[in-house]
């Protein structure tokens, strides 16, 4: 049971590095500056050492390391690279740069994702389109919560970044729903016959993971729409502890049971 919980946070750890680096393009960095994409590069570069330190500790203890895991230790030293040059950069080299880690963290997701599925035995159909998915529906809340702090440093930026990292919410939420309802009739998960538990902790994948996560999204785009930043970060602040609760419930039961929730 033990190994299932490092799984679980090598998932997690995975979702944020990836998923964050996939949207950066969505923030032009000529009108944020470097930092941003700075700030959000060493956050993915301390999850992705994060996540190979706890691999090598608990999961495959082995000298050796995995093809993928040499794989996200070659995108880190990419981001180390990225941050120490971006400050040189021309204005039209830099956003070229954005968009090769942006491509590379995809790349990097769909191999580590499909390598996850066989080494940890997560033999599941359409399991690795779910991590996909699950990975950027994280992620973009996580990085619409932190650019909503960064208009405190550039206040006459654009609230386009920020709308339309709402509508791709909107539209990985939708699919999210749908695997959970493929999840529930596949595999016929009677839920009358469900723990006490299983109820409990599946409420509340519905009801924070979803229907909270929907309601506060509406509430913080109107927000964003109104230029009223500080109000919609606060809360973004809000559907951050929401996902972040609900998505670690949908990890352990995919780990656990197979379970796309």
């Amino acid at each position: 049971m033990e190994i299932i919980y490092y799984k679980v946070i090598c998932y997690f750890l995975i979702y944020i590095s990836l998923g964050m680096l996939f949207f950066l393009p969505f923030v032009n960095i000529l009108k944020t500056g470097p930092g941003f994409h700075k700030l959000i590069t060493l956050i993915c570069i301390i999850c992705n050492v994060s996540m190979i330190f706890i691999t090598k500790k608990f999961i495959n203890t082995n000298f050796s390391f995995e093809p993928y895991e040499y794989l996200i230790a070659g995108l880190t030293i990419l981001c180390i690279w990225f941050i120490y040059y971006i400050e040189k950069a021309s204005p039209k080299l830099s956003k070229i740069l954005v968009y090769v880690l942006s491509f590379s963290s995809m790349v990097t997701g769909l191999v580590v994702i499909l390598a996850f599925k066989i080494y940890f035995k997560t033999y599941f159909l359409n399991s690795s389109s779910y991590l996909l998915v699950s990975t950027l529906y994280f992620s973009n809340v996580i990085f619409s919560m932190i650019l909503g702090h960064y208009y405190l440093v550039v206040p006459k930026l654009s609230e386009k970044p920020l709308l339309n990292l709402h509508w791709v919410l909107w539209v990985l939420l939708i699919i999210k729903i749908l695997y959970f309802a493929y999840s529930i009739s596949t595999f016929n998960i009677d839920l009358n016959i469900a723990s006490l538990f299983d109820m409990i902790m599946i409420s509340m994948r519905v009801l924070w993971g979803f229907l909270a996560i929907f309601v506060l999204s509406i509430i913080s785009y109107r927000l964003s729409r109104m230029r009223s930043i500080q109000s919609a970060t606060g809360v973004m602040y809000v559907s951050t502890f929401f996902v972040l609760t609900s998505e670690l419930i949908a990890l352990y039961y995919f780990v656990n049971k197979s379970w796309m929730l």
